[in-house]
């Protein structure tokens, strides 16, 4: 067992680079199309030119943070816990105004993919990702707020599953 989760430094598997490429286009997709509370939605004004749209004001700073989130898959490759903590920066709106936002789906498709690519060298760094999605899921369950996921859509924690037979 202390073999298989011992760092090394072989070189990165094909494969590993494929994950990578795949997990940053779903972070990417996951900030780029979410339905933006209002920390993103009251900065629009920030772009400049006229005839910008609220809409896609709001669509370009999604991609912008979007962008910048899809690097998380490729820090995991070489700095692994850097990684965790940038994929648990959107996190910080969640904590500074709890009730007006909820947390980002893209956060736990970021530390899905630090799980994904840091495997192949640092293993540990694996479960400590996947660890810390589980409590990013557990506060947000015990929060009882709503969610942001990709396409606008809203994960709300008020409409459960019905039960069979019901």
């Amino acid at each position: 067992m202390d073999k298989l989760m011992a760092p090394h430094d072989r070189p990165i598997a094909a494969g590993y680079r494929v994950a990578g490429v795949v997990a940053s286009l779903v972070i990417f997709v996951c900030f780029a199309t979410a339905s933006w509370p209002w920390f993103v939605a009251d900065m629009y004004w920030l772009l400049p030119g006229p005839g910008v749209t609220g809409g896609f004001a709001l669509l370009l700073l999604g991609a912008v943070l979007g962008l910048a989130m899809l690097t998380t898959p490729w820090l995991a490759f070489r700095w692994p816990l850097f990684a965790i903590v940038v994929a648990l920066l959107p996190i910080v709106v969640t904590v500074l105004d709890p009730h007006e936002t909820g947390v980002h789906f893209g956060v736990l498709a970021a530390l899905g993919a630090v799980a994904v690519t840091s495997a192949w060298r640092r293993p540990a760094f694996a479960v400590a990702a996947v660890g810390t999605a589980l409590l990013v899921v557990w506060a947000w369950v015990l929060s009882g707020t709503s969610m942001a996921a990709p396409f606008g859509a809203t994960i709300d924690l008020r409409y459960g599953a019905v039960p069979v037979g019901a």
